[in-house]
């Protein structure tokens, strides 16, 4: 019989094995062993996480294209006696227009990225799904998955088609009026007026369109939905009426 110091240090290495394994493991391998989460999934909810960034950057942009449009009216048809304070206003809205374009143009520069990493894992992970209807039915809906993702990129290009003309309109009858500032000045851009007001409509209608895709595109990737909106209030019975 092998004495009971030699069995041991048989033992021994594998039980130090053992321990080192975990510790040899790299930071996010580590984290899957004590979460049970897999790195795709932290790589999911940080896609999310960039369309969110990208979608409250473009929201931002809506509001601001009301508020340039508000304030080119107020030039337009406000009738102010002084017009040179809601001329400099106009200004400054145009100018946050231009600012919000840059910020979009960066979140959804940041999103395309964190999807081209995204996509790339996910279709390496593929091969390992051993059963092959399973791993077909992963890579059809990864196709799926980027066909939506690019549809959002795609509306936002829409929507910038008619961003940067708008701005391009807008700055041209700031710059018009700026040698004729009066009530004969602004009643010469009448005509301008409509169609530039008509052209923001448009824009609204196209942002509003790219958002509802990219909210609902988040929507169907997070692995926690948000709870469900309270059901309406009842509707009270009229007043003298008995229960």
């Amino acid at each position: 019989m092998m004495p009971l110091v030699a069995i041991r240090r048989r033992m021994l290495p594998f039980a130090l094995a053992w321990v080192a394994a975990p510790l040899a493991a790299s930071p996010a391998d580590f984290g899957q062993i004590l979460t049970g989460e897999a790195p795709s999934v932290r790589q999911t909810e940080q896609l999310a996480k960039k369309a969110d960034a990208l979608i409250g950057e473009v929201e931002e942009a809506q509001l601001q294209v009301r508020a340039a449009l508000d304030a080119y009216n107020a030039l337009v048809r406000g009738g102010a006696s002084d017009l040179r304070k809601p001329y400099r206003n106009l200004d400054r809205e145009i100018e946050r227009c231009e600012k919000r374009r840059e910020a979009v143009q960066r979140r959804a520069d940041d999103a395309k990225k964190e999807a081209d990493a995204y996509f790339r894992g996910w279709a390496a992970s593929l091969p390992l799904i051993a059963s092959e209807d399973l791993r077909g039915r992963s890579e059809a809906r990864m196709r799926d998955s980027r066909t939506r993702f690019d549809g959002i990129l795609a509306a936002g290009r829409r929507a910038a088609t008619e961003y940067e003309p708008f701005l391009v309109r807008l700055r041209d009858q700031w710059t018009y009026l700026g040698h004729d500032l009066n009530p004969s000045g602004l009643e010469s851009l009448r005509p301008d007026a409509q169609e530039l007001t008509e052209s923001g409509t448009q824009l609204l209608v196209e942002i509003e369109s790219s958002l509802r895709e990219a909210r609902s595109y988040v929507a169907s990737i997070r692995s926690i939905q948000p709870p469900p909106p309270p059901p309406p209030p009842a509707p009270k019975p009229p007043a003298g009426t008995d229960d």
